[in-house]
């Protein structure tokens, strides 16, 4: 921590910053520097971190910092945008591949938790994938009328009968119905099935967190969907959309005031996808 008053503290990791990479005498930024440089920096719009940056040690630059949560009103338009061009992406790979791609819901009068549409919805796919009903999947969970709703895409896998899912589905505590269709092998499809499955992702993420679940993802990805996963897909995103990717070592700057803190970025954080850009 620090502030005008105070002089900086050691605040960097000697594993972060290797010596023949950065010079010993940008390691530790200068607070009057930064202070001047905080002044005429982005702000960015996500309303959970505002007043937080990270510093780009070899640059001493500043970008703003998104909280990435499906709960921010903000964060969680850009992570439904990217999920839907990730589920649009995966549709498309997998008809090139030649393989199908079916359109599943199952639904519920229950009045279920969302630890129990956890728990019920990987028994469910438990069951599928022991069988070879599917080699990957996305999907949502949309609430109606309070009751929790699963769509999901299955990419790939035998055929199932319509029965045979809805006893399934049954068995693993969801309801005695679930419907199953084809999707066609067309842009238009792609696009369509893409967008409804992440057209209430904020009301979906209010509802678990009013139910003690505040961790509930809406969108949920198996570790195998091509093209990639979600945190991959942010970093494409931005590429794709021209931002600036940000140069490291970094630090986590806040400004509170008057009062500036610099904290350690801890090890394992992908640093470029928890910017802002744009």
């Amino acid at each position: 921590m620090g502030d005008a008053s105070r002089p900086p503290q050691r605040v960097l990791d000697p594993s972060l910053v290797r010596p023949q990479e950065l010079p010993r005498e940008t390691q530790h930024p200068d607070l009057g520097d930064l202070r001047e440089r905080l002044e005429d920096a982005p702000r960015g719009s996500c309303p959970k971190n505002k007043g937080l940056w990270l510093y780009g040690i070899p640059t001493r630059s500043l970008y703003p910092i998104s909280c990435r949560s499906w709960s921010c009103p903000h964060c969680c338009k850009r992570n439904a945008e990217i999920s839907r061009l990730l589920i649009d992406a995966g549709i498309r790979l997998a008809f090139e591949r030649g393989d199908r791609c079916r359109f599943l819901t199952l639904t519920t009068s229950q009045t279920l938790s969302p630890q129990k549409v956890s728990q019920s919805f990987n028994a469910f796919r438990t069951s599928l994938s022991r069988t070879q009903r599917f080699t990957s999947y996305a999907s949502s969970v949309e609430i109606k009328a309070g009751h929790p709703h699963l769509h999901v895409v299955l990419v790939g896998g035998r055929y199932v009968e319509q029965r045979r899912l809805s006893e399934l589905a049954g068995r693993a505590g969801f309801g005695d119905r679930a419907w199953i269709r084809n999707v066609e092998n067309s842009s238009t499809s792609a696009e369509r099935v893409s967008g409804y499955l992440v057209k209430s992702p904020l009301e979906t993420k209010r509802w678990a967190s009013a139910h003690g679940s505040p961790r509930f993802r809406p969108v949920r990805f198996s570790a195998n969907w091509q093209p990639c996963g979600l945190t991959e897909a942010h970093r494409r995103y931005a590429e794709a959309k021209g931002y600036p990717s940000p140069k490291g070592p970094f630090l986590r700057v806040s400004k509170r005031g008057s009062r500036i803190s610099i904290r350690e970025i801890p090890k394992g954080i992908s640093l470029p996808e928890e910017a802002v850009r744009g």
